[in-house]
């Protein structure tokens, strides 16, 4: 159970208030994005709020009893909404917030300053040099999950582009956050994963990439989707032949989404469970969770139209 209050949540196109916090970010349908000057995540009433609830008792306990230099590591800051809510609710940790695109080290250290709080930032890509063995009590990821054909790789804002089953920034990531992780220290992360029956797809490889027998427990969002409404939603008002393609291997592969929020604990027991979470969706369901999705396709089919495609 979250002890954190949640109090009210305002979410608007480009900045939102909740836990104390007031972030600015980008709109979705942000349109003139370029590699150099890209589109940061925007605020989303089933994302960020959502998470910070879920996972802030986790997030306490193992700020206060792992050991480790670095208390908070924020992988992919965007707008720093984390290192500022970490640094908000836990004060005197040493939080450190890394991200590849210099427009979102910017807004971080902007968003840092309008709440009152200070962390260090850094325009990286995260790799095992970005800190020091198991020196981190928690980190949090939340990779890129948007599902689309490798066509349209390069014409997807990098905040969405995890690859073609929104599964290869998450698996990059997993690969290196065993090396930081402290002793009994958690990962806290948010996921939109293809999967099958018996669960989402990360359930098969997160210890492997993770090391020593992590456990993990995860809550899903949303109760799971079909794969093939899924993509529905995420599709509608675009059609294309590499699109129509995508959606029936998608389907082959796979029969149902999930969308979940999730903690690793660097535990050494290999323990796999899941819980219910207590957070107010108000009135977040899938047909209105895919809009998101739909934004960022619309984007894709922008940019085609304009390539004369």
């Amino acid at each position: 159970m979250n002890t954190n209050n949640i109090g009210s949540i305002s979410i608007y196109a480009d900045h939102a208030e909740f836990f104390g916090i007031s972030i600015y970010t980008d709109p979705i349908n942000r349109t003139d994005r370029t590699e150099a000057d890209d589109t940061l995540m925007c605020m989303m009433h089933e994302e960020q709020p959502c998470i910070w609830h879920t996972c802030y008792s986790y997030i306490a306990e193992a700020i206060a009893k792992s050991h480790g230099e670095i208390g908070f590591l924020d992988v992919g800051t965007g707008s720093g909404v984390f290192a500022t809510l970490v640094a908000k609710h836990f004060p005197g940790q040493n939080i450190l917030a890394i991200d590849k695109n210099p427009r979102a080290v910017k807004r971080a250290a902007e968003n840092a300053k309008r709440n009152g709080v200070q962390f260090n930032i850094s325009e990286e890509f995260y790799s095992q040099h970005t800190a020091p063995a198991h020196s981190c009590r928690t980190i949090g990821i939340y990779p890129p999950y948007h599902l689309y054909p490798v066509e349209y790789e390069m014409l997807v804002p990098q905040h969405a582009r995890g690859g073609w089953d929104g599964q290869r920034e998450f698996k990059n990531q997993l690969s290196k956050v065993g090396y930081h992780l402290a002793d009994n220290g958690i990962i806290f992360f948010n996921q939109n994963c293809p999967g099958n029956e018996e669960g989402p797809a990360f359930l098969d490889y997160y210890q492997q990439l993770v090391g020593g027998k992590p456990s993990m427990t995860y809550t899903e969002i949303l109760p799971r989707i079909r794969m093939r409404e899924f993509l529905g939603y995420v599709y509608e008002g675009i059609d294309r032949p590499e699109t129509r393609e995508y959606i029936e291997m998608m389907c082959g592969q796979y029969e149902w989404n999930y969308l979940v929020n999730g903690i690793i604990k660097a535990d050494g027991l290999g323990e796999v469970s899941t819980f219910i979470h207590d957070y107010d969706l108000k009135d977040v369901d899938w047909p209105y969770r895919a809009k998101i999705h739909n934004e960022i396709s619309l984007v894709v089919e922008h940019q085609l139209r304009q390539q004369g495609k």
